[in-house]
């Protein structure tokens, strides 16, 4: 069984059972606890592995710059007009089953469940559409910003005072998950989890560099340049695709709903946090 919750809930739940976990007691019949202090030793533990290595700063950055520049400053002049489509074809698809529902050929529990989908449909599109109007600029800003935050978040949460670790995870984290065994997993919120990705992404390609260059060694076969020249080059070693080039999967909407920051004001605040 896993267990998860948002990181206010967490905490608030930390500060209620707080006495209960240190006592040892048993939940309810089947359930799992764990002493306040395991879990929170864990989630530290889960941010210090999330922390970008300072060295892949450069890396991350030309990355995302050159997502940015493809995703955003190449965009189709097309893309509004696509976008507005979908919202029409929403509509009418929208209309089309309300005349079925109201003819009684669906049910009212099938109804609800398309309705939702259409308003999820409808906000996703107009979140898109908004960040169409945003600058290049205001999205390398943001980025940074929150480059900057999870460049030292493991050192920062545990230097800060229990109010602020709440507020750092609140605006970081969307979901704290834990297991039976009691471990701890973050999902991350954006534009941290597409940073991590990005991150993840790196380590990789450094990590089949170096092995690459082990296998020549012994191959003898001498490498030319120095040891960083790889990943000064943000050459993928062996993939396909260059880092510097930008990710193939990511299509131009999803893109956009991976790089919004809709705490900017929390963010900006976060770092100047010492």
């Amino acid at each position: 069984m896993i267990t998860s919750f948002p990181p206010s809930q967490w905490l608030r739940r930390i500060s209620a059972l707080q006495v209960h976990w240190r006592s040892h007691r048993v939940a309810a019949a089947g359930g799992v606890s764990f002493l306040c202090s395991e879990i929170d030793k864990r989630v530290s533990k889960e941010l210090q592995r999330i922390q970008v290595d300072p060295d892949l700063l450069p890396l991350i950055r030309a990355a995302y710059t050159s997502d940015l520049n493809t995703k955003i400053g190449g965009a189709r002049p097309d893309e509004r007009a696509r976008l507005e489509a979908v919202l029409k074809a929403t509509d009418e698809e929208e209309n089309r089953t309300a005349r079925l529902y109201a003819a009684g050929k669906i049910s009212e529990e099938i109804w609800d469940t398309l309705w939702a989908e259409w308003q999820d449909r409808r906000n996703q599109v107009r979140r898109t559409l908004e960040t169409l109007t945003v600058s290049q600029q205001v999205h390398i800003d943001n980025l940074e910003m929150a480059l900057q935050i999870i460049a030292r978040i493991g050192t920062l949460y545990n230097g800060l005072e229990r109010k602020d670790q709440k507020e750092l995870l609140r605006q970081v984290v969307s979901r704290v998950v834990v297991n039976d065994a009691g471990n701890v997993s973050l999902e991350l919120r954006t534009p941290f989890a597409y940073l991590r990705d990005l991150t993840q992404e790196i380590r990789t390609v450094k990590k089949q560099s170096k092995r690459g260059k082990a296998e020549k060694k012994t191959d003898g076969i001498t490498t030319v340049g120095s040891s960083g020249a790889c990943s000064n080059q943000l050459q993928s070693c062996g993939k396909d695709r260059n880092l510097s080039e930008p990710s193939s999967g990511l299509n131009r909407s999803i893109f956009l709903q991976r790089i919004e920051s809709p705490y900017h004001a929390q963010l900006v605040r976060l770092s100047t946090l010492e």
